[in-house]
């Protein structure tokens, strides 16, 4: 009996070098354990991005962006003692350059990867950049009756705010638009798109882009332009083509503020002059509103259906995805 449990406790024990080994072989199962834990943590991370929270604190930054432009541009007119115009364009781009980074941080904190800030010159697709400068165009004969309902006092305030001289026309013809699409279509289109589809990436960032510009008059314009760029940059994959519709119309807006005026004696149904010649216009205009509209919305929900079918892999030249 002893010489057998002699034998069961020596083949029990195990030299110092098996012990490290074994003890090593642990330590190594641990560490991978750990690492495939934490990766797919970080995994579940990166797909719950953006969250409704992660929106809301986008929308909180842009708030935060707009106080601190609004500080830097009473410091430097009062205390720096610099132009108005000058002071306004270095707020501006301020405010906005936040908000970017704020983004840019904030996904990479998910473990978001690859670029969303987009400016390639090769996929413009100039007949579907014409087609949005005409849509920009009859989307505002078509709200030219809405903006009516609204008071003037709103339109003067923007336009003391906006100023003239060439800071005022670079800060709205230049920098507003590269530094508006960069945020909303660009960065917040884009991460809404990568979690919850295109459409509402379209609208959402439609939205946000209305609410912050504030004036009544603007917001209503700028949701329903907002809609459009947003269509065209999905189709066109490049911030490019739409920051030029946006200085075009930018600077459409520029000119009709400072040199025409926002009077009602100077609505297009006045420079008309003829009421039955107006209202063909107007329905040709709300015509291809609508036809637009539906043509985007039905390439959105295709793009969506597409990106929801897991039987179904989207090519990478696909034109609307």
């Amino acid at each position: 009996m002893s010489e057998v449990k002699d034998e069961m406790t020596d083949a029990g024990e195990q030299t110092p070098e098996e012990q490290k080994r074994v003890s090593d072989v642990a330590g190594e199962q641990e560490v991978t354990d750990t690492t495939s834990d934490q990766k797919s943590k970080e995994e579940k991370r990166s797909k719950q991005y953006p969250s409704f929270e992660d929106i809301l604190a986008i929308v909180g930054m842009l708030v935060v962006g707009i106080l601190i432009g609004s500080l830097s541009q009473f410091f430097l007119q009062k205390i720096g003692g610099l132009p108005d115009g000058f002071s306004s364009c270095c707020a501006y781009f301020l405010q906005f350059f936040i908000v970017i980074l704020f983004i840019l941080i904030q996904r990479k904190r998910h473990g978001k990867e690859g670029n969303l800030l987009k400016f390639s010159l090769g996929t413009m697709n100039p007949p579907l950049i014409l087609w949005g400068v005409v849509v920009v165009c009859v989307s505002s004969i078509v709200l030219e009756p809405l903006m009516k309902l609204f008071p003037d006092k709103y339109l003067d305030m923007l336009s003391d705010a906006v100023g003239i001289g060439g800071w005022a026309v670079f800060t709205t013809v230049l920098l507003a638009p590269v530094m508006e699409e960069a945020l909303f279509r660009g960065l917040i289109l884009g991460i809404i798109r990568e979690r919850y589809g295109a459409m509402a990436g379209v609208f959402l960032s439609a939205l946000i882009f209305a609410v912050i510009h504030i004036i009544p008059q603007q917001m209503v314009n700028a949701f329903v332009i907002g809609l459009f760029l947003g269509y065209i940059y999905i189709r066109t994959g490049s911030l490019a083509a739409i920051i030029l519709i946006h200085a075009l119309n930018n600077a459409i807006a520029y000119v009709e503020m400072q040199l025409m005026g926002h009077r009602t004696d100077l609505s297009l149904s006045s420079m008309i002059g003829n009421d039955t010649w107006y209202w063909i216009v107007y329905g040709v205009s709300a015509l291809l509103l609508v036809v637009a509209f539906t043509k985007a919305l039905t390439s959105l929900a295709a793009c969506d259906r597409m990106r929801n079918d897991a039987s179904k892999s989207i090519p990478n030249n696909n034109p609307i995805c």
